[in-house]
């Protein structure tokens, strides 16, 4: 497979996605890990660096909601078959990504 850099990218033989290691979810989750990181944190963070936080948060959660009515948004909604912990911003109830 090549990447869009040109690259040749190989995936070893035993890292196939229809394993089912590749389709369970991890323990801890990404955002469970960013979250821990986060709290671990100096309280006070400096003026600079909490504004820039507060953007980018306020970014991200209305770009969530400007899409959520997206084809790419509506599509991946029709393939979460079930329910399950996860939100998605802009939408009503939880979602289980890995389905």
């Amino acid at each position: 497979m090549k990447s869009r850099t040109g690259l040749v990218l190989r995936v070893p033989a035993r890292l196939k996605w229809n394993d089912a290691a590749m389709k369970a979810l991890p323990d801890i989750s990404v955002s469970q890990q960013l979250a821990a990181a986060f709290d671990a944190m100096p309280a006070q963070l400096p003026d600079a660096v909490a504004s820039m936080c507060d953007n980018v948060l306020t970014d991200v959660a209305g770009l969530c909601v400007a899409a959520r009515n997206t084809d790419y948004a509506q599509a991946t909604l029709r393939a979460t078959n079930e329910a399950g912990v996860c939100t998605m911003i802009g939408h009503a109830g939880s979602f289980n990504v890995a389905t």
